[in-house]
């Protein structure tokens, strides 16, 4: 599954480099024989953000970007489009991406990360429950109702102020690492998109993803 998410990574022509951060040798060695670079890094990292800085700390870049080891079908458009904001704009530090939500199930899997925008794209709140509550009196599906992807783009200093802050307490009780920013007084910029992800959560997800997988290859 990583080396597939390798193989789609790498058809983005903004990255200048490509690496995996695990803290698995297995994974390290599988990531290698099939040519792609990988870096080992320590067992208690709290997140994959804090995993990122771990790298960046001894790496030459401006801009680091996120890229989730569980997402194989991962667009690589989506590349460019969270580091673009970076690139135009010195006040923003963090970017990340999201999409439309259009349907119930989406909407009430916990597996699905719903992100509330203010009028400006920047996140207000991420969670794993519906959010915004949706009231009797409002449409089901307003355009608020938006699926985080869960790739993100840094600048290097802020990636090193991340990994200062330590877990927060939202972090914590959500499991979702990007609360810690917000919880900080930090902010993220959303980019909206009409692209979309499968990540691997569960068993069913991983049923699905191997069906795509074969129906791909015939």
């Amino acid at each position: 599954m990583v080396v597939r998410v390798c193989e789609e990574a790498s058809k983005s022509k903004i990255l200048a480099e490509l690496i995996v951060a695990t803290d698995d040798l297995r994974i390290k060695k599988i990531v290698e024989k099939f040519g792609y670079q990988a870096r080992l890094t320590a067992k208690d990292c709290p997140s994959g953000t804090d995993r990122v800085a771990e790298i960046a700390a001894s790496r030459a870049g401006d801009i680091f970007v996120n890229i989730q080891g569980d997402q194989p079908f991962l667009p690589p458009g989506l590349i460019r489009q969270v580091v673009k904001p970076l690139l135009s704009s010195s006040g923003i530090k963090m970017t990340t991406i999201a999409t439309r939500i259009s349907d119930q199930h989406q909407l009430t899997n916990p597996g699905i990360v719903k992100v509330v925008l203010d009028k400006n794209n920047f996140a207000l709140y991420f969670s794993r429950s519906s959010v915004p509550y949706s009231t009797p009196h409002a449409s089901r599906f307003t355009p608020y109702y938006y699926k985080h992807l869960g790739i993100y783009a840094y600048t290097k200093d802020f990636l090193a102020l991340f990994r200062q802050l330590g877990p927060s307490r939202l972090e914590k009780i959500e499991r979702l690492e990007q609360l810690r920013v917000l919880e900080n007084g930090y902010r993220i910029k959303v980019v909206k998109t009409n692209l979309d992800t499968i990540a691997i959560d569960t068993k069913k997800d991983l049923e699905k993803v191997r069906k795509l997988a074969t129906d791909e290859h015939g």
